[in-house]
């Protein structure tokens, strides 16, 4: 197979990648089908799409070498749908001239197989020297033969690769990779549960889309130095690294906006990260799990931290969150039992429910003035007195106190942050307050009481605070404007 130049136009890497996605949308085509059943000599069970061909869909048999049948029952079969997943002792595939779609996990989880034969008549798929199953123009990698395992080296995709399709490597054991330029697309699975495999050791530009679960389980993916992830991606799937045990990663040159959910899921010995100066959100659950994450570096940009990002990262010490972030949401650090030190914007308003739960060891935190929401339980098991807070409560304006009667009726304006109001009264306008009553809902906003004997034509001074309870502490705003009742 002939390899393309290192250089690409731009009109040519338009159209390739076009042809890729149709090719894929083709080869991993989900068929319409009708009619189950199992075949006559009982080794595959079948459907028959709307044009009425055969679509395998399992394969009973326990042969290791494996003709894909040209028919079944006398019906022509032109596609396989997870027809021979987890059938691990398949060594061999031929493929006849007759088969057009190949479903992504027609091949999920055989491990055994070390080469595919395509019939050089078949004019959607073939196989290169290699024995790795491919798109007829080479354009898409369909299934690479994992189980012919090499103990050293390194297997370099071919220049006409364009898409490397869904589980295409999954199971992979040869110890390197190299990902040229033209590669632009990586399907989901695609280098999943990758036990032996060590990493890619070149990854050059051009890559533009990481697939959901694309390196799941990889547990000891190193992509580090010359093999950093290209800043042509700038698009990655949820889970795409979860689960790498022993990754190391670097993904700060990457153009992704958005750190997806679940992306380093339990992947415990990530030491330490720099987010890439394009990223505004990190995704819920991102790192949680993380038992050995000790630092992330946060742009300028970062925008948004979802759920749980952080949960149960024991190790990690000191967090400064940017201006501009506006919300720690529920569970983010919690069970971080190592955070010490954690530095929070000036634009923050809320911190959700268990936002720093189990943080036992924060000995420095400073609540911003423009915080309005902390839940009772956003430092729960926190011993409270190393927090800092700066409540601001906004104090509100009284609209009216006037007596009809021996009823004294006294109106205030409702606030946007109040749980409750305190009403005081003085015979003198500028002195001697005293508290009379207090509102406990916030959404009252006036006070009506039987006026006692007092003195005639005797002023007195009325003013209102409002207050909030922030751990367990009210907080109160200055008072409002007097008003007076004679």
């Amino acid at each position: 197979m002939k390899r393309c130049k290192k250089e690409w136009n731009e009109s040519r890497s338009r159209f390739l990648l076009t042809v890729a996605f149709l090719l894929c949308a083709l080869i991993f085509a989900n068929t319409t089908t009708v009619n189950a059943a199992v075949s006559q000599d009982g080794q595959y069970t079948y459907e028959l799409d709307a044009a009425g061909h055969a679509v395998l869909t399992s394969y009973l048999g326990q042969d290791t070498e494996v003709a894909v049948p040209a028919t079944m029952d006398g019906i022509s079969v032109s596609a396989l749908s997870g027809t021979y997943q987890n059938h691990n002792k398949i060594t061999k595939v031929k493929i006849p001239a007759g088969i057009t779609s190949v479903n992504e996990t027609a091949f999920a989880g055989c491990y055994g197989i070390s080469a595919f034969e395509v019939d050089p008549a078949n004019q959607s798929l073939c196989s290169d020297g290699d024995g790795v199953l491919l798109s007829k123009d080479g354009t898409v990698c369909v299934r690479y033969p994992v189980g012919k395992h090499q103990s050293s080296g390194t297997y370099r995709i071919p220049a006409s690769v364009v898409n490397i399709g869904g589980y295409a490597f999954e199971g992979y054991n040869t110890p390197g990779i190299e990902i040229p330029a033209n590669v632009r697309v990586i399907g989901d699975y695609a280098f999943a549960n990758t036990q032996n495999f060590n990493g890619v050791s070149v990854w050059e530009e051009g890559t533009q889309i990481i697939g959901t679960y694309a390196f799941y389980k990889c547990t000891n993916l190193r992509l580090l130095d010359k093999a950093a992830l290209p800043a042509s991606v700038n698009k990655l799937g949820v889970y795409a690294f979860a689960e790498c045990s022993n990754i190391q990663i670097d993904i700060s040159k990457s153009t992704i906006t958005e750190i997806p959910d679940y992306l380093f899921y339990n992947c415990d010995n990530l030491h330490n990260l720099t987010l890439p100066v394009t990223v505004t959100t990190v995704g819920a659950y991102a790192f949680s799990d993380c038992n050995n994450l000790n630092e992330v570096i946060f742009d300028a940009a970062l925008r948004q931290i979802k759920e749980g990002a952080f949960a149960k990262c024991g190790n990690l010490h000191t967090v400064n969150i940017p201006e501009g972030v506006t919300a720690i949401e529920n569970n983010t650090f919690n069970g971080c039992q190592n955070l010490n030190t954690v530095v929070l914007p000036s634009t923050l308003k809320t911190i959700g429910d268990g936002a720093f739960a189990g943080c036992r060891n924060i000995h420095s935190i400073n609540i911003p003035e423009g915080v309005t929401y902390i839940s009772n339980t956003s430092f729960e098991g926190v011993d409270t007195s190393a927090i800092a807070l700066n409540i601001k409560v906004q104090k509100t304006t009284l609209k009216s106190a006037k007596r009809k009667g021996k009823k004294l009726t006294i109106r205030w304006k409702k606030t946007e942050d109040a749980q409750g109001y305190v009403i005081y009264r003085s015979k003198k306008k500028n002195g001697g307050y005293k508290k009379v009553k207090t509102i406990k809902k916030a959404e009252i906003c006036k006070c009506t009481q039987k006026v006692k004997k007092q003195k005639k034509n005797k002023k007195y001074y009325y003013k209102v605070k409002t207050y909030k309870v922030v751990l367990g502490k009210k907080y109160f705003s200055s008072f409002s404007n007097v008003k007076a009742v004679r």
